[in-house]
């Protein structure tokens, strides 16, 4: 939950940037460092990835070194902290996690099997494990029907110019960089959770996607409310149980199918609609050209 509040803090800043005076660039460039790097320290493998995609983002907005300084330097302080930790207590830069024998103590759960931070996959096994971890028994978008809806949404971002969302390419970018950086260095599904717990960030960058959206497409609004309610339910069943639960939601695939069910009715209803309403002007247009072409009748 730490770092879900850190990556709302950085889908704020970033939905602001654009729009900031000159001066007010500086030090949201700062924040934009200083917030990748708490990042970092809460969680190793996503941190990382977000101080790319935010310094990625800086060049490709304000193509300046400037703002790449500003969010270097409000990214240094943690930087150097996690790594003078690692080294002080550890002995290694990396996270002591990753160093397989510190876990080789009678007792542990943990080996080389099922450490986070090696590759232990097949290529067809890596592919099986990432989509797993989406669309699976413990995925994350099963978890959060919601979801869904993003794969209508970033349809509809890719026919427009990349520049137009940027903010919120950049955050799909961080959720992508995680998920396939966890897909290939984990075997474990994250471990004992109702879901991939290192994927709950994902809901800050990913809601932001489908605001933009539903703004766009009020049409959508029903079926996200639809889904959010499935979802509610499904939520009741796993506050039952706590997060910590080795065990499939109860119900769990016929609660997804039931929401995606529901979710192709409404978008059916709502399509017909669409099409009934381009079709009523059309049909009277015709009518009123296929009058226009009969002959007048001279006046008696």
């Amino acid at each position: 939950m730490r770092l879900l509040a850190v990556l709302a803090a950085v889908v704020l800043q970033l939905a602001r940037l654009r729009q900031s005076p000159d001066r007010r660039r500086w030090t949201r460039s700062v924040w934009l460092g200083f917030l990748g790097s708490a990042a970092l320290c809460l969680d190793p493998g996503g941190g990382p990835v977000l101080l790319v995609c935010l310094s990625a983002y800086l060049a490709w907005t304000f193509r300046s070194v400037g703002p790449l300084f500003a969010c270097a330097g409000g990214a240094a302080p943690l930087v150097l902290l996690q790594l003078g930790l690692n080294l002080g207590i550890g002995g290694v830069l990396i996270p002591v996690n990753m160093v397989a024998e510190y876990s080789n103590w009678p007792g542990s759960a943990f080996n080389t099997d099922n450490l986070t931070g090696f590759w232990r996959h097949s290529p067809g096994g890596f592919l099986l494990y990432a989509a797993s971890m989406l669309f699976g028994k413990r995925g994350i978008v099963g978890h959060n029907l919601p979801m869904f809806l993003l794969i209508p949404a970033i349809g509809a971002m890719l026919r427009k110019p990349l520049s137009a969302h940027r903010e919120a390419w950049t955050g799909l970018a961080w959720c992508a960089g995680t998920w396939l950086l966890y897909a290939g260095l984990s075997n474990n599904s994250s471990g004992m959770c109702c879901s991939i717990r290192w994927f709950v960030p994902f809901l800050a960058p990913a809601y932001y996607v489908l605001a933009i959206d539903l703004s766009a497409n009020p049409e959508r609004q029903r079926a996200f409310l639809t889904l959010s309610g499935w979802g509610g339910l499904m939520a009741a069943l796993m506050w039952q149980h706590g997060p910590w639960w080795s065990r499939m939601v109860p119900g769990y695939w016929f609660l997804v199918a039931s929401a995606l069910v529901t979710w192709w009715i409404i978008d059916r209803r709502a399509t017909s609609a669409r099409k009934s309403m381009q079709y009523e002007p059309e049909r009277k247009t015709a009518h009123w050209r296929h009058d226009a072409r009969l002959p007048v009748s001279p006046p008696t």
